[in-house]
């Protein structure tokens, strides 16, 4: 309790008036601070590991390979969601603009998914965290960003950390294979462009809502997936092997579900709390995430795993505490 009495405390107050705050329905303006916070933040947690770890369990089903198939249900999922929550409104960001996003979208979730057989899900989360260092050189060509050594010293020891805990991964992993890194930086890359992209037309110029962007970036993602893997052949050969292992669907549905829940909680908590809190969330979501996949699912875990592992948790918490730092030094007086 003391913790979320903590964390609510970051935020400056309106003394004039108390925010509506609303999850799904739901009306919290009355309650206290710390369980406003608690609700969001646990659901964000609650929500995003769901979302990993029914992914990885769709991985760990007999003789599935069909990462592509796994982006198509995702893209489907984020696309109803958003739907429903955008009912109504009327679009702002342009059709072209969303189909080159979409091309982003469904590239860093399509290799991202399709690394996976080759790589397991700490990995995964491990490089997808790494998706800052692609961000800062991007973020510096498209738009002119520049960056501390903090912030470059914190990427350093981030790259330190996988490089450790993927040697750990060659130990002992009978799954592992190099093709899976590359097909992740792949993706990360793709993911980079896609948070540049989205921030600089979408947000920045078109003031576009979150909604919005995920519905028709997703939607279009949804059919260039689609014609993707059916054109490969993998729509087919995957919608056969889930015929004979119905848990596939239903696993990567809810894991889809879950994973739209997340973002919509970050969202409400980056309104309500400040981004500096939400990233503290996010940061917390990576580490147990990743806890809880070597826990419950009984995986081998080395020297080099725990090295890796303690640098990786060590550049989360740094940077972690640099943007709260920025968030303090930016406040007036």
């Amino acid at each position: 309790l003391e913790f979320l009495e903590r964390m609510s405390s970051t935020l400056p107050e309106k003394p004039e008036a108390r925010p509506e705050v609303k999850v799904f329905g739901v009306d919290l303006t009355s309650k206290p601070q710390h369980i406003q916070f608690a609700v969001l933040g646990g659901g964000a947690l609650i929500s995003a590991l769901t979302f990993a770890f029914l992914q990885e369990k769709v991985f760990r089903v007999p003789d599935f390979h069909y990462g592509g198939f796994l982006s198509l249900i995702t893209s489907m999922v984020y696309c109803v969601c958003s739907g429903v929550e955008q009912a109504g409104a009327v679009r702002k960001g342009t059709l072209r603009n969303y189909a080159l996003l979409a091309l982003t979208t469904s590239g860093g979730m399509y290799f991202t998914n399709w690394s996976l057989e080759y790589l397991n899900y700490p990995t995964r989360i491990m490089f997808k965290s790494s998706k800052v260092i692609p961000v800062m050189v991007v973020g510096a060509v498209m738009q002119g960003k520049s960056y501390t050594m903090e912030q470059q010293g914190t990427a350093l020891l981030l790259v330190a950390g996988i490089t450790v805990f993927v040697l750990g991964e060659v130990e002992v992993s009978p799954t592992f294979n190099v093709i899976g890194i590359g097909l992740i930086l792949v993706g990360v890359c793709c993911d980079a462009i896609t948070s540049n992209f989205e921030e600089r037309y979408f947000f920045n110029q078109m003031k576009c809502s979150h909604a919005e962007v995920i519905c028709y970036s997703s939607m279009i993602a949804t059919c260039l997936t689609g014609l993707t893997i059916a054109y490969t052949g993998e729509l087919g050969r995957a919608m056969t092997h889930a015929a004979a292992h119905p848990e596939v669907v239903k696993f990567s549905v809810i894991s889809a579900i879950g994973g739209y829940l997340a973002v919509a909680f970050v969202l409400l908590l980056i309104k309500h709390f400040g981004a500096t809190t939400a990233e503290v969330v996010k940061s917390a979501r990576k580490v147990i995430s990743i806890a809880l996949s070597y826990i419950l699912l009984a995986k081998p875990f080395t020297t080099a795993h725990f090295i890796g592992g303690s640098l990786f948790v060590a550049s989360i918490v740094i940077g972690a505490r640099s943007k709260m730092n920025r968030a303090k030094e930016a406040e007036p007086g």
